[in-house]
């Protein structure tokens, strides 16, 4: 009698198993859902809602927010007041630069900002704190 070898091994359950994305398995998408109605290139307007109480989500949302002139400007401003002084510390030249401002993140503050994919991805990860309006 002759044994046949199953073609899969342990009784015919994979090893491995398919990478998820960009498969469709039973009529579903497995990439990524946004829950903002924007698309990349119209500007929105972005309204924090709730007090942000992640450290990342601020750090994110900083990041988006210094895309808007009106809350990078003051920053500038200050920034270009500073006169750098060059001096000698420890046998090396060293340079003082200014403080880095960062904006306060409070809720109700409102930032208009371009929709690029990066940042319609990272509203997503912060959608919980924020309001997200397509202008």
């Amino acid at each position: 009698m002759q044994v046949i070898a199953e073609p899969l091994p342990l009784g015919g359950v994979w090893l491995y198993s398919p990478p998820l994305y960009g498969r469709r398995r039973g009529g579903c998408s497995w990439s990524v859902n946004m829950a903002i109605e924007a698309k990349p290139g119209q500007n929105i307007r972005v309204t924090i809602k709730k007090t942000i109480n992640r450290d990342s989500a601020r750090k994110t949302l900083w990041r988006l927010f210094m895309g808007d002139n009106a809350v990078a400007e003051p920053i500038a401003v200050r920034s270009a007041n500073f006169v750098p002084r060059p001096k000698r510390r420890g046998g090396c030249i060293w340079t003082k630069l200014p403080n880095k401002v960062h904006p306060k993140l409070d809720r109700g503050d409102v930032a208009t900002i371009n929709a690029t994919p990066q940042a319609l991805k990272d509203l997503n990860s912060v959608a919980a704190f924020v309001d997200v309006a397509v202008q």
